[in-house]
This record gives C-alpha cells, sequence and structure tokens, in this order.
C-alpha cells in the first residue's frame, strides 16, 4: 500500500479534487489510469482508491512481482502517463 496525492476526480461522480472528503461506501476510485513501477519491471495495481474522509489523499495496492531481491527497491507510481518521483521501499 502507497499513499499518495493529485490523481484528480474520483467515479463515480467524477468530482474535482477537494470538492468533498472522500467516502467510504461506495469507495471512490481514481478516473486516471495509475500504474506502479518496481526496481522497473510492472507491479499488479490492485485498487487505486480515495481515503475515505480525506480531500486529496489516494491508496494504491499493488503487487510486486515474485523474485524481487530483498533490500532497497525503488517505486514510482504514475498518473494519467506523468510519472511521479521516484521513492527507496524496503523489500522483504
Amino acid at each position: 500500500m502507497v499513499p499518495a496525492r493529485r490523481f484528480g476526480p474520483t467515479r463515480p461522480e467524477l468530482l474535482p479534487p477537494g470538492t468533498g472528503p472522500f467516502k467510504a461506501d461506495p469507495v471512490e476510485v481514481a478516473n486516471s489510469p495509475i500504474e506502479v513501477t518496481v526496481n522497473g519491471k510492472e507491479a499488479e495495481v490492485i485498487n487505486k482508491v480515495g481515503w475515505p474522509g480525506t480531500h486529496d489523499l489516494y491508496r494504491v495496492d499493488f503487487r510486486v512481482r515474485s523474485g524481487l531481491p530483498p533490500g532497497q527497491a525503488t517505486l514510482q507510481l504514475t498518473a494519467a502517463w506523468i510519472p511521479g518521483p521516484e521513492v527507496k521501499i524496503p523489500v522483504q
């Protein structure tokens, strides 16, 4: 799980971010395509939702490919084809 910001509107309502807090039922899914890479390899994005009760904080759950060696890995989120900064995460 990774928290992120500035993904834009969510479905089902497609309101601009900050219009109101994200709801929990139903969860609000980011409308933009979201990709996650770990050490340059695509990870499976499981969900990409607005964090309930916040105005511009999103939760992205993803699954790392098997075979990733333990230690520090480089993670990068891309939203609507715009890459964010790379961050380091620990991998066990």
